[in-house]
């Protein structure tokens, strides 16, 4: 299981999916669909606070994997 981390993309604590992983490569990242939240509604055509669904290519530091 991948948890998003507080602070980074994806609404904190909660699950995301793994669509590709883009590893090893020199950002050690990967593409990951899960919940976030709105923070900047005029970039993100949402309401702020809003949760949706989100696909993004983030680092793999902005996770915690549990086994």
């Amino acid at each position: 299981m991948i948890i998003a981390k507080p602070g980074t993309w994806f609404k904190a604590g909660t699950a995301v999916e793994l669509i590709g992983d883009c590893r090893p490569d020199k950002l050690n990242s990967g593409i990951f669909c899960g919940i976030r939240i709105c923070d900047n509604p005029a970039a993100e055509s949402r309401l702020l606070g809003e949760e949706y669904l989100d696909e993004e290519l983030c680092s793999w530091d902005e996770f915690e994997v549990a086994v």
